[in-house]
């Protein structure tokens, strides 16, 4: 039985510890960028209704050897469309704002910054685990 609570212990501090640090507003993620020497990862996504993006978070970006990956290198800025579109709502007119300012026009789209946004990376539609490593390695 302790054996078994050890291991359950184990698990839960790898995913505790592993995670990708992530920002609510480009300038919390700049703000981290700045102060932790790290890119920023910007997600254009529809995670509730875009199938390459449901699948890129389910089998690449919550996936523990992209986390592991990305821990040291990145902070992940998220901008998420949320159906039903509500023009007048924070969320859509957040979305727009980045959409227009990187000129995105395809989900999923990651784009890899420098802390101060200039664009290094850019990456469109799903991507297997190693793929997409390999493309942000570059």
């Amino acid at each position: 039985m302790r054996k078994l609570l050890l291991t359950i212990l184990f698990f839960i501090s790898i995913s505790v510890f592993s995670q990708i640090t992530k920002a609510d507003t480009w300038d919390e993620a700049q703000k981290i960028a700045l102060s932790e020497n790290k890119d920023i990862l910007i997600e254009f996504t529809g995670s509730s209704w875009c199938k390459p993006c449901i699948r890129m978070e389910k089998e690449v970006i919550s996936d523990p050897k992209f986390e592991e990956f990305a821990k040291d290198k990145f902070v992940l800025f998220v901008l998420d469309l949320q159906m039903p579109i509500k023009v007048d709502s924070e969320n859509y007119q957040t979305f727009e704002r980045y959409k227009k300012i990187h000129n995105v026009s395809f989900y999923p789209t990651y784009i890899l910054t420098d802390s101060n946004g200039k664009e290094k990376i850019r990456l469109k539609g799903y991507y297997s685990l190693n793929n997409f490593i390999k493309k942000l390695s570059k």
